[in-house]
């Protein structure tokens, strides 16, 4: 390579890498200075002059033409390429693509009454080049959305086809719905516009929300209830649900939330959960609906003040004794006054695992609220109920009177008894426990035990007590009957015929028949329920015995239900009980192998115990499975899914 073909940014390199070189040898361009003179030498050194040869060429070097120079060179190649490639794709529309250029608008009103009919108008303008097409419209619902045409059902999602939205056209959807919230809240309506373009299989999205505020209540509540109250005392509350909504309510739950201490004696009308939850049905627009409670705090309940609180609204769809969606909330402060002395009663009942029957423990309180001493207190708990078995009465530091069935606490057996002043206070624990529960279905219905707690003192001579300071509390005790579900697999047994593999195999059809047996002890129930989900693999294989239309299957969801009903005190036990068979079909996969599968999910039973006039609830059941449970099935025979 000569010199004159040398790139002048070689030639500088090589002159900065030569420490000897004196810088006037630089060739002079249009700026450089041409006085030299008072630059001083910076290079103390002494190294060989720089030598101003022509440089030895580079075989590597093709064409005459640098490292720098290649890389701007393809650079600039690359630069081209790509703006033309921009060029093209914008051209051909494909840059046009975009969730951005997809408007969303929504149009309604920003506030509403809770209850009231609104409808928003969604407006959707493609601005892409190319059209939308399988264009759908997700509406995502907020909280208290319900049915303009049924206010008892939810809405939650929907899912509305536009189909195919042109570039440049606007479309325009209605959205109807009934909100319902508490006054002052904020709702938040969310629309979503799912959709795909030619020649693509991905799903564009595009989405745009919507606030609105509730101004007023769908419901008032008027709560009619003593101001002061004593313990012990009964006294009536009367609850009012007036409405307020432009259009009929449905379904309609008051939640009465209880204080410690608050036992209620008697209820109208009648409630679907214990004695604190009620269906107040369809309420139509200025109709009202009126709820009686009456009841008592105990004896003992030291708190000045105690709040009622008091919920309305809709109920749930999956449980319809509990509000989906409250609607408004009032709360009620009562004031207690003292008496001589207070006494409480707390009570927990249990069933004894393996024992069948219920042990019910006790702990009694004792407040003195006297301004001066007192002697010789004794407090005395008697028991009656032919379901108690009184050979199990346990007092704690107590005396227990066979023939009177009495505990009695003295001043002989507890020394805190002896002088009693002003606020001294004591606790005294108890236990027993019923008959087995086979024993208490022969007995007799509806089993109620009666605990009468009394204790009483002497005043000085000297005080203004009368001679005997007395307090007394009656509690009773509605035992709950024992609800029970057995579920087993059946294959030769029932009243159908099975097929199949026995144990199942992989992609082989195995069918089985489901046995459920419901046995009850003591109350009737009433609206008794069973139900359950079915796992992937399992699938209903023809209508259950005996037939009727009490058996339902959902099969989206997968779940069964079994409306029993009635289930009388006694079945199962002195009576027949209920039962159903149910056939089912079972396709196990690969995965299954080596696994006793449940051909049953997720299963209660739930009814109300008309005596104690509470929901109860039967959960955590053994779940039948792929076991066989027939009479002849040996003991070592396997459930596992074979290869």
């Amino acid at each position: 390579m000569s010199q004159s073909s040398e790139s002048n940014i070689e030639r500088m390199r090589r002159r900065l890498d030569s420490r000897g070189e004196s810088g006037g040898d630089f060739a002079e361009g249009k700026l450089s200075s041409t006085d030299r003179s008072s630059v001083e030498d910076n290079w103390e050194h002494d190294e060989p002059p720089y030598d101003d040869s022509p440089p030895v060429s580079d075989p590597e070097d093709s064409g005459g033409m640098s490292f720098l120079d290649k890389m701007l060179l393809y650079s600039s190649i690359f630069f081209v390429l790509a703006f033309g490639f921009a060029i093209f794709y914008v051209g051909t529309g494909g840059g046009d693509i975009s969730p951005d250029k997809v408007s969303i608008t929504i149009s309604g009103p920003d506030a509403v009454s809770a209850g009231a009919t609104v409808d928003f108008t969604v407006s959707i303008t493609n601005q892409n080049k190319v059209s939308l097409e399988e264009a759908e419209l997700v509406i995502i619902y907020p909280e208290g959305t319900r049915n303009p045409d049924n206010t008892g059902e939810e809405l939650r999602r929907l899912r509305k086809p536009i189909g195919t939205i042109t570039s440049g056209r606007t479309t325009q959807q209605t959205v109807t719905a009934s909100l319902f919230g508490e006054q002052g809240q904020v709702r938040t309506l969310e629309i979503r516009l799912e959709y795909k373009v030619a020649e693509s299989n991905a799903i564009f999205s595009a989405g745009n929300e919507y606030e609105i505020e509730i101004t007023e209540a769908p419901v008032s509540i008027t709560v009619d209830i003593p101001k002061e109250i004593t313990p012990g005392q009964s006294f009536t509350t009367e609850v009012k649900v007036s409405s307020n909504a432009s259009q009929t309510l449905n379904d309609v739950l008051l939640e009465v939330h209880y204080p410690f201490g608050f036992s209620p004696e008697r209820v109208s009308p009648d409630p679907v959960y214990r004695q604190s939850v009620w269906n107040l049905g369809d309420i139509s627009p200025g109709a009202e609906r009126v709820v009686e409670i009456r009841g008592f705090f105990i004896e003992g309940s030291n708190a000045k003040e105690q709040t009622f609180r008091f919920n309305v609204g809709t109920a749930q769809v999956a449980d319809t004794t509990a509000i989906g969606t409250l609607f408004a909330a009032q709360d009620e402060v009562v004031s207690l006054k003292a008496p001589f002395i207070d006494l409480g009663l707390d009570l927990n009942m249990s069933e004894r695992s393996g024992s069948g029957n219920l042990e019910i423990n006790g702990r009694l309180s004792w407040l003195s609220n006297l301004n001066s001493l007192v002697r010789g207190g004794e407090v005395i708990l008697e028991i009656a109920g032919e379901s108690v078995d009184y050979s199990s009465v346990r007092p704690e530091d107590g005396l227990y009177d066979a023939g009177t069935r009495s505990i009695v606490w003295s001043s002989q057996t507890n020394s805190e008894l002896t002088t009693i002043s002003p606020g001294d206070s004591g606790e005294f624990s108890f236990k027993f426990s019923t008959r087995k529960t086979q024993l208490l279905a022969d007995i007799a219905e509806n089993p109620i035990i009666v605990l009468t707690l009394r204790m009483q003192a002497s005043a000085p001579d000297s005080s203004t007590l009368p001679d005997q300071v007395t307090a007394s509390l009656q509690q009773e005790i509605r035992l709950p009957t024992v609800l029970r579900l057995a579920a087993s697999t059946l294959h030769e047994d029932g009243p159908f015929t099975n097929t199949g593999p026995v144990p199942p195999e992989v992609d082989e059809e195995t069918t089985y028949t489901l046995h459920l047996v419901v046995s009850n002890t003591t109350n009737e129930i009433t609206n008794a329920q069973f139900s359950a989900a079915l796992p992937a693999y399992v699938e209903i294989n023809g209508s259950p015995s005996p037939s009727g239309d009490v058996f339902s299957y959902n099969e989206v969801s997968g779940r069964v239900q079994w409306k029993i009903g009635t289930i009388p005190a006694g079945a199962g036990y002195n009576t027949s009980p209920k039962e159903l068979f149910i056939p089912v079909v079972l396709r196990p996969t690969q995965n299954h192998v080596g696994s006793e599968l449940p051909l049953l999910e997720d299963i209660s039973v739930t009814g109300m115990d008309t005596s104690r006039e509470t929901t109860i609830q039967v959960d955590n059941i053994p779940v039948p499975t792929t076991q066989r449970d027939d009479l002849r099935a040996g003991d070592q025979e396997t459930g596992k899914v074979q290869p």
